[in-house]
């Protein structure tokens, strides 16, 4: 109980601190140096909507020479993961025009091109994951980031044959098998997209093609998150085929491996449907039951 206090009181002291900060009128008596750290304190603890006033203040009052590049490039961050993606499309063009050879140049670009896909522009957004990519000095997660992000992008704007050639990019630079978890779900997820591209083109040599690319994968997946969206995706196209018998048996290795993912729960109805169409009857009844209880 104590603590939940503790966590309340520092908060409304952040609260408090934010409303006599000099945005509520006192800038004249708050240091430059002072505010910036006093916003990033803020991002820091992930209170990004009181940290963007900061930083948007000290956007019109910090000279270019001071710093202003970061304080660019942090009130775009901010803006963005408050939902504000147009006001962090402008923000991160204003750093592109203003410090094109800044070290945060790679930062404000991956900010710039996440803000593009969620407003919806995913041609836009791919063309500046590939500018980001093509950066010899960006740093190599940055790097095959903007890979993913770039393919991921053309396949939601249904350009597959771009978003196929970046997706194996990505395979072929990862296969070292000395890559950090987070380099490694990037690995799982372009090989899943590449099993979607098999299956989208709606031929029957495709779909059993990404039918065993959703096995292969599932068989050794980078993470746990990776087994169980391969199980899944595979269950599904296979009902859609009508193998309802491979369906069931993907279902059923989802629930046994990985009980606790949320694919888990999202396929408790399909795996009954799939067992009804099996003439599993049995199981359907066991499937439903387990349905309604969640």
């Amino acid at each position: 109980m104590a603590g939940n206090w503790k966590s309340l009181i520092f908060k409304c002291s952040v609260a408090l601190l934010a409303l006599l900060a000099p945005g509520a009128g006192a800038a004249d008596d708050i240091a430059a140096g002072d505010r910036q750290a006093f916003a990033d304190g803020l991002m820091a603890r992930g209170l990004h909507a009181l940290a963007l006033r900061e930083y948007a203040a000290l956007a019109e009052s910090t000279p270019a020479g001071a710093g202003l590049d970061t304080v660019l490039s942090r009130l775009a961050e901010c803006q963005r993961l408050t939902g504000d993606n147009a006001a962090a499309d402008a923000t991160c063009a204003r750093f592109e025009r203003e410090f094109p050879e800044s070290p945060r140049r790679f930062n404000n670009a991956l900010t710039h091109a996440l803000a593009l896909s969620a407003l919806g522009d995913p041609l836009r957004s791919s063309r500046l994951f590939d500018i980001l990519s093509a950066e010899p000095d960006a740093p190599r997660e940055l790097h095959l980031s903007a890979i993913y992000f770039s393919g991921e992008n053309y396949f939601n704007a249904g350009e597959t044959d771009a978003a196929r050639q970046r997706f194996r990019m990505l395979v072929a630079q990862t296969d070292d098998g000395q890559a950090p978890e987070s380099v490694r779900e990037l690995r799982g997820f372009a090989q899943l997209y590449l099993a979607d591209i098999e299956a989208a083109g709606g031929t029957p040599s495709g779909r059993d093609a990404a039918l065993a690319s959703y096995a292969r994968i599932a068989d050794a997946p980078e993470t746990p998150r990776i087994g169980a969206e391969a199980l899944f995706r595979g269950a599904r196209l296979a009902a859609e085929a009508g193998k309802f018998d491979d369906a069931v048996a993907r279902f059923a290795l989802l629930a046994s491996r990985y009980p606790g993912d949320p694919r888990a729960a999202d396929a408790v109805l399909p795996a009954a449907w799939a067992n009804f169409n099996a003439g599993r009857f049995a199981e359907v009844f066991t499937k439903k039951e387990a349905a309604f209880k969640r």
